[in-house]
C-alpha cells in the first residue's frame, strides 16, 4: 500500500535538506579557506574492536599495516563525519557509524558547525510535526518519500525501512548519488566547546533501546501494519495473543544492546578561567576552538576493545527500575513483559 504524505509536507522538508546541503557546502569551504589554521586528530577502529557482521565496513577501519596520517587527511576524515546524513547500501538500517574526533578550529569554521546544528534542529523540528499529524508515519517512510527523485512519485516503503520500490527506481538513485537519508544521524548534533579543550577521553557507552507502550497501543500498531499490507500468519497470530493480555499492561519492545562513543571532555572557558568538566556523547567529531597540545588532550585507548565480548559480560537488564522477562513472548517480535505484573 503506497504512502500517503502530502506533498507540501514533503517539499518542506526538502527545502530544509537543500538548506542544509547548502550549509555542508559552506562549511567545506570555510575548512579550505582556514585550512592552515586547523588541527585534527580521529581514532582509527582496530579490526578486532568492531561487530563481527557480514558486510560490515567501517569508513574510519584501521588497515592490518597502519600509515601514519597527515593532518589534512584527518581534517578531510572529520568534516566528512560532520557532513554524513546517509544511509549506504551496507550500512544496516538501524546502525549508524560513529566518528571519534576531534577538530580544533578558527572562529569562522566553528561558527558555521554551530549554524549545520542549528539547521538540523529545524529538520527535525519539521520532521517531528509531520509524524505528529501523520501518526501512522515512521522515520523511514518519510525517508523514503524524501529522497523520491519526483514528488509525484510514491515508492512504497514498509515499517522497517525495507524498499519495496522496482530495481528502475532504486537504479535512478543510485545513479543520482543519492542514498536514503538517515534521520538519526541527520538529528545528532556536532558537539562544540566554546573554550580551550584540555582533555578529551573516549570510550565505549552501551545503549539498551527500549520503547515502552500499552498492550492496546501495540495492537494498533500492528493493526496499522495490516492496513498496509502486512497479512503475514505471525503478525495475525500476535494480534491475537495480545488481545488476551489486560489492554492497559504497559510492555516494552527491547532491542540488542549497542554501543555509541562517548567523550568526557574536560575545557576551560575562555571568559571565566575556570575549568568545566563535561561528558559529551561525541558519534561526531567534537569542534573545539582552542587545545594547547591536541595529540596529548585526546585519549582513544578506551574504544579498541571487542564489542561483541562486552555485550556477552554485560547484563543490560541490571539495576533498571522495572524488570523485564529474559524472552520475549511473543515469536518473531521483541516484546517483552514486566516481571511483577503479578498473576
Amino acid at each position: 500500500m503506497p504512502i500517503d504524505i502530502p506533498l507540501a509536507d514533503i517539499q518542506i522538508l526538502k527545502t530544509a535538506t537543500t538548506e542544509l546541503l547548502k550549509a555542508f557546502g559552506k562549511l567545506h569551504t570555510l575548512i579550505d579557506t582556514h585550512r592552515a589554521d586547523i588541527r585534527a586528530i580521529r581514532h582509527r577502529f582496530a579490526p578486532h574492536s568492531l561487530p563481527n557482521e557480514p558486510g560490515y565496513e567501517h569508513p574510519w577501519l584501521c588497515p592490518e599495516y597502519p600509515e601514519p596520517e597527515d593532518n589534512d587527511a584527518m581534517i578531510n576524515a572529520c568534516r566528512d563525519a560532520l557532513c554524513d546524513i546517509w544511509f549506504s547500501d551496507n550500512r544496516r538500517a538501524q546502525r549508524t557509524y560513529p566518528f571519534p574526533g576531534v577538530m580544533v578550529v578558527p572562529e569562522p569554521v566553528f561558527n558555521q558547525v554551530s549554524v549545520i546544528n542549528a539547521t538540523k534542529k529545524e529538520f527535525r523540528r519539521h520532521l517531528q510535526g509531520i509524524k505528529k499529524r501523520h501518526r501512522t508515519l515512521t522515520e523511514s517512510d518519510i525517508e523514503a518519500e524524501l529522497n523520491s527523485p519526483d514528488l509525484e512519485k510514491r515508492i512504497s516503503f514498509d515499517r522497517d525501512g525495507v524498499n519495496r520500490a522496482g530495481q528502475a527506481v532504486k537504479k535512478t538513485l543510485e545513479k543520482a548519488g543519492i542514498a536514503r537519508i538517515c534521520s538519526k544521524q541527520l538529528y545528532r548534533q556536532a558537539p562544540q566547546i566554546t573554550g580551550e579543550l584540555l582533555r578529551a577521553k573516549y570510550y565505549f557507552k552501551p545503549m539498551h533501546p527500549s520503547r515502552t507502550r500499552t498492550v492496546a497501543q501495540q495492537i494498533s500498531l500492528f493493526r496499522t501494519k495490516q492496513s498496509r499490507g502486512d497479512h503475514s500468519p505471525a503478525l495475525a497470530s500476535a494480534i491475537s495473543v495480545l488481545e488476551h493480555y489486560p489492554h492497559d499492561l504497559v510492555i516494552s519492545e527491547r532491542q540488542e544492546p549497542t554501543y555509541v562513543i562517548a567523550a568526557n571532555c574536560k575545557w576551560r572557558e575562555f571568559r571565566e578561567r575556570k575549568s568545566s568538566p563535561t561528558q559529551i556523547t561525541g558519534v561526531l567529531p567534537v569542534v573545539a576552538l582552542d587545545c594547547e597540545d591536541l595529540e596529548a588532550s585526546v585519549d582513544f585507548s578506551s574504544l579498541d576493545i571487542n564489542i561483541e565480548k562486552r555485550k556477552i559480560e554485560r547484563n543490560p537488564r541490571l539495576n533498571r527500575a522495572v524488570k523485564w522477562e529474559q524472552e520475549p513472548f511473543l515469536a518473531g517480535f521483541p516484546l517483552h513483559l514486566p516481571l511483577d505484573r503479578g498473576a
